[in-house]
């Protein structure tokens, strides 16, 4: 008896045609940009529409459901990638003037990273990596070489372009390490802490603490107690935590743990980057106060819960000014002192991004001079 695969279900042929159509309008669009911009150079249009339509058919893999990887890659990415490349490859072998600067940057840039999975996450054999490594990079850095005339025929936009977005990230990131140094160096011991509690006001309500750090105090509260002189009866100590997954499940969403002295707690919020990351609603606030209750330990402590849930919650985040003394040189002063200030006032805050309601909000400004 002949026997006949199945044919594949609906969805997958729905999947498939939808990424085609997109790569193929996507080619379409590349096309007549460049049409509009240098009157239509067919030479041109061949690689940057081939280019895009690479792109963009690699892209659309994404609608492809967990079930049929294999049929997506292999029935229309992997194709299309390979006749894409070739006619690329084509076309530089008869033209080789028209290869940019950027390409063979990207191809020289790949090789490195590349390496560098080989050897860390794949764990290949030094020695074959090395190869690797020595024959691609002499090959590519003699392409390189001879196309550096074309740095000043314009191949220096792509570097200006690169160069000031490499300075924005890196400031930020030489900032926010700065700023979680000095909050590591400067955090409440729990003797410190223990002592602040006891002697300070308790009111009704929840203190809900907003940072960074898994481990420890914050600063921030020390600067707090100062100004304030109060605290509320339950507090917690909040740090949103993004995993590498789609979604987090409701039973782990909080990992809590219990602090001295009594009705002080820390609260770990997972999300996976599909989640909707919102607290701007009461459940938010009432379903840490219902898995608080799980470790509760005796009536009183639920009773306490139940007491400062009904009497509201605030949200309390550090408003923080880094300053650099001028122990350090005059180009770290200028990023933090001045890059760092400006892309901190001007870019979105974390408040926007977790939507908590305004009016449960409180931000306290504190200045770290390291």
């Amino acid at each position: 008896m002949e026997h006949h695969a199945p044919p594949p279900p609906d969805d997958v042929i729905v999947q498939v045609s939808a990424a085609a159509v997109a790569a193929v309008d996507d080619y379409r669009s590349s096309t007549s940009q460049i049409e509009e911009v240098d009157g239509g150079d067919d030479d041109v249009k061949t690689v940057v529409g081939a280019g895009g339509l690479t792109r963009r058919t690699f892209s659309e893999s994404y609608r492809m459901r967990h079930r049929n990887p294999m049929m997506a890659y292999s029935c229309l990415v992997y194709p299309s990638l390979i006749l894409a490349y070739a006619g690329q490859a084509a076309f530089l072998i008869k033209n080789p003037s028209k290869l940019s600067v950027a390409v063979i940057w990207v191809m020289l840039i790949t090789t490195h990273l590349i390496t560098v999975v080989m050897v860390i996450i794949w764990q290949t054999n030094i020695a074959l990596a090395g190869s690797f490594y020595s024959v691609y990079t002499i090959l590519e850095g003699l392409f390189t070489i001879s196309l550096l005339y074309k740095i000043a025929q314009g191949g220096w936009v792509p570097f200006a372009i690169t160069a000031f977005f490499l300075i924005i990230t890196l400031s930020w990131t030489y900032g926010r390490s700065k700023k979680n140094e000095y909050e590591t160096n400067n955090l409440m011991d729990s003797q410190e802490f223990i002592k602040t509690v006891t002697t300070s006001n308790r009111v009704p309500g929840i203190c809900i603490f907003c940072t960074d750090l898994m481990n420890g105090i914050p600063p921030i509260v020390r600067h707090y107690v100062q100004h304030m002189g109060c605290l509320r009866e339950v507090m917690v100590f909040v740090t949103v935590r993004y995993l590498p997954v789609t979604s987090v499940l409701p039973e782990e969403r909080f990992l809590f743990d219990r602090l001295e002295p009594f009705g002080v707690y820390r609260c770990i919020v997972q999300y996976g980057y599909m989640d909707n990351q919102n607290m701007e609603d009461d459940e938010y606030v009432v379903s840490i106060i219902a898995s608080l209750k799980e470790i509760a330990q005796n009536a009183d402590e639920v009773a306490l819960m139940a007491s400062a849930l009904a009497n509201g919650s605030t949200f309390i985040f550090g408003r923080v000014i880094l300053k650099m003394s001028d122990n350090h040189n005059c180009f770290k002063r200028f990023i933090i002192n001045n890059l760092y200030r400006f892309l901190q006032k001007n870019f979105r805050s974390n408040l926007s991004s977790l939507k908590i309601a305004p009016s449960k909000t409180l931000q306290i400004g504190i200045q770290y001079e390291i």
